[in-house]
């Protein structure tokens, strides 16, 4: 990973940080300190000894199908930066999720309610 002349300047092969070549640069990871994937919203656990797993911000998850980027909110928020904190629906369930609405989606024979509680469902008539 290191290759050195006598007055110590080093060149690192590509992913290794100066200045012994010892541990990896940023966004790089493992013993080979191989490129991290884009983790969305989230960042790659990297350095000699990170695994290149994504670590998500707060209130961002991993879907299984998202190849393991931080794409989607955590259950119970909505809104574009999943900030947002879905109602508890009563007789139904959020909207959630980055392109959630956060207005609770009754369940059959429920209805939303005709005073504009959009967090309560009420049982239709």
């Amino acid at each position: 990973s290191e290759n050195c002349n006598s007055e110590s300047n080093c060149e690192c092969k590509t992913g290794f940080a100066l200045p012994k070549c010892s541990d990896c640069t940023d966004n790089h990871f493992g013993s080979s300190c191989q490129q991290c994937q884009d983790c969305g919203k989230g960042s790659c656990n990297s350095g000699i000894n990170g695994d290149g797993k994504c670590n998500c911000l707060p209130n961002w998850t991993i879907r299984p199908s998202s190849n393991g980027k931080c794409d989607s909110c955590i259950s119970g928020k909505y809104g574009m930066n999943c900030s947002l904190d879905c109602p508890n629906c009563q007789n139904g369930l959020c909207s959630q999720g980055i392109n959630g609405t956060g207005q609770c989606n009754c369940q059959l024979g429920w209805r939303n309610d005709p005073n504009n509680n959009s967090s309560f469902c009420s049982v239709c008539d």
